[in-house]
């Protein structure tokens, strides 16, 4: 109603001429209804009378209260942003298949854990390397079909809004926020309980292959799901970054690239060294005989992640 009221006074108009009648003439509204009153009143043969506080006179002005406030709610509900595009549940769908994808891949990599040297299925000869294969390749295949339709539909999507309206609230956004805070806890969580099952396994039990790994990459698996989803969430609520991105898609593609931002010049530099290192690290595993030296990768990619987040939330959004 207080949006209503300052755009009246912008025009110079009342409510009624706001709803009812035309702002560029004020008082047009009002003056056409007493007119056809008169005209009605004159062709039946009586006076015209303005509307009294009678009877007829307050069930008119009651009509022309409740037509007033219909309308009013009307113009208001209208000039609230809505989502015209269905571009909340896009994101929906977009965030929870790129993150059961991902935790598609990880817990593939996790089966091939069960087949280690000190598993039964082990001894059967060569039936222990063929299932562990097997297990990588169907957690990739079903990680990649869930990621790649994922990705495509979303870039399709850019393209045919290239321009959005921001439509969220403060409200929404701050339970985004509360839902990343407690998605990345609990990922965090889940990646330190699987650790903490492994070193339990090794140091109390004595197994350092089987299950235990298996079981901390199935966590692992989880707990990237969970920060990857609320993660990307959260930040896809940014529409203006939204359109900022689809501008620079734009422009790159008619040849008009731009500057790199200073925030992505940092996080390239910074993952790019932690996988340099992770490299290194894997490789000299590899070279000494750990059979476990691929984990290198996988802590160097969270890594990069939660470096990521790091630089966005020191720089801010990028300029």
């Amino acid at each position: 109603m207080d949006k209503l009221l300052m755009i009246c006074d912008l025009f110079g108009c009342t409510l009624d001429d706001l709803v009812l009648g035309d702002v560029t003439h004020p008082g047009a509204g009002a003056t056409a209804d007493v007119t056809a009153d008169a005209t009605a009143e004159t062709a039946r043969g009586g006076t015209p009378h303005p509307a009294g506080p009678g009877p007829a006179g307050g069930a008119e002005a009651n009509g022309a209260a409740g037509v007033s406030r219909r309308g009013a709610t009307d113009l208001l509900s209208s000039a609230v942003p809505q989502d015209l595009t269905g571009y909340d549940p896009h994101i929906r769908r977009f965030s929870a298949r790129i993150a059961l994808g991902v935790t598609a891949i990880i817990a593939g990599v996790a089966g091939t854990a069960l087949f280690g040297k000190e598993t039964p299925v082990a001894d059967s000869g060569t039936m222990g390397g063929f299932l562990a294969f097997l297990c990588m390749v169907v957690g990739v295949i079903v990680g990649l079909g869930l990621i790649v339709p994922a990705a495509m539909a979303h870039a399709d999507f850019r393209r045919r809004h290239p321009y959005l309206e921001d439509f969220y609230t403060d409200d929404d956004r701050s339970r985004a926020s509360r839902r990343a805070a407690i998605g990345v806890v609990l990922g965090v969580a889940l990646i330190l309980l699987g650790v903490a099952v492994v070193v339990y396994a090794e140091e109390v039990q004595g197994i350092e292959e089987g299950w235990p790994p298996s079981v901390m990459l199935l966590l692992v698996a989880v707990g990237v799901g969970c920060i990857v989803y609320v993660s990307m969430r959260r930040g896809l609520l940014n529409i203006e970054e939204y359109n900022k991105g689809v501008e620079e898609e734009r422009r790159e593609r008619a040849g008009e690239e731009g500057e790199e931002s200073p925030q992505d010049r940092i996080s390239g530099a910074v993952c790019g060294i932690i996988m340099i290192v992770a490299t290194i690290v894997g490789l000299s595993l590899l070279f000494t005989g750990h059979d476990m030296f691929w984990l290198s990768w996988v802590f160097g990619g969270l890594c990069c992640g939660v470096a990521s987040l790091i630089i966005q939330l020191v720089m801010g959004p990028r300029g």
